[in-house]
């Protein structure tokens, strides 16, 4: 199959199509494609010119001769470096103490989480449980060292936890 141009814009287009879908122009039943391909050149030329004046305004401002390539290399490098310290500045476990405070019949007790890495202890009144942690998405698992598995809802901000309908908050 034939790949085919509009002769205005330069846009692939079908074979069949009265209008170019891109920039609207009405197709001839021929079509001529030696201007479609005269189109991809001028975008490519008017490409390199912009990233050559580019250069020239930053050697101009360094006092330093910069090629367009260097250019180009030097703004890739920087959104790669942007990327990788942001994926490494996100936290990927949960630190510190996550508190729920309640009452019943009049009894008040606390309830606390402290997270370390992947692991966790739970603190209450009555009793002391550790073991370790997973977090996919917005669900946090938690697996004692006895093998018991809960799951609760983590918050986007991971400042709080809702499990078994009691929401923990980050003790800040």
């Amino acid at each position: 199959m034939e790949i085919k141009y509009c002769p205005n814009c330069g846009a692939k287009v079908e074979g069949n199509a009265p209008f170019c879908a891109n920039c609207g122009a009405k197709l001839s039943g021929k079509m001529d494609f030696t201007k479609g391909k005269e189109s991809i050149q001028k975008i490519k030329d008017a490409s390199i010119e912009k990233a050559d004046n580019l250069a020239e305004i930053a050697s101009k401002k360094t006092g330093k001769k910069i090629k367009p390539v260097w250019l180009f290399g030097s703004i890739g490098a920087a959104i790669v470096v942007i990327i990788v310290a942001i994926f490494l500045l996100m936290p990927k476990h949960l630190d510190g103490d996550y508190v729920v405070k309640a009452s019943f019949l009049g009894i008040e007790f606390t309830d606390t989480y402290t997270f370390k890495d992947d692991h966790y202890t739970e603190n209450d009144q009555y009793s002391k449980k550790k073991g370790t942690y997973k977090i996919k998405d917005d669900k946090i698992t938690f697996t004692s060292n006895k093998g018991k598995k809960e799951t609760g809802t983590l918050a986007d901000n991971k400042k709080s936890f809702t499990l078994d309908g009691a929401k923990f908050k980050k003790d800040e």
